[in-house]
């Protein structure tokens, strides 16, 4: 199968009706997820979370690209996901010595992956 390339957000030209419902595969683990006021249509959202998201080693949630990401927590129940959503307040790591970047999209555009910190300052 040929890898897809095209951005699926980028690249969406699809009529938008909403609200609507998606179901996404992040990692072999399925989510249904509301989409209450959407920007891009259902098929274009999908593609992007299941090709650009990752999940959390705390509890197991979808990480989004763009969210502050750290190392998995001592008590992570899925320790083998890589990273843990960095909250404030909350059930995932919140020690902000871990705190180590932003999960983004991979520079070739076809992954999720850890941007640090010193790279996102440079964007």
């Amino acid at each position: 199968m040929a890898q897809e390339t095209a951005h699926p957000l980028k690249s969406c030209t699809h009529k938008v009706e909403g609200p609507f419902t998606i179901t996404v595969k992040v990692l072999g683990k399925e989510f249904t997820l509301p989409i209450e006021k959407p920007l891009y249509c259902a098929e274009c959202i999908k593609a992007y979370i299941e090709r650009f998201a990752t999940l959390c080693a705390d509890c197991g949630k979808i990480i989004y690209p763009g969210r502050p990401v750290c190392g998995p927590s001592d008590k992570a129940r899925y320790p083998s996901y890589e990273f843990s959503h960095f909250t404030t307040f909350g059930d995932c790591n919140d020690y902000p010595g871990a705190l180590c970047g932003t999960w983004g999209e991979s520079k070739d555009g076809t992954r999720g992956e850890l941007i640090p910190f010193e790279e996102f300052a440079r964007i």
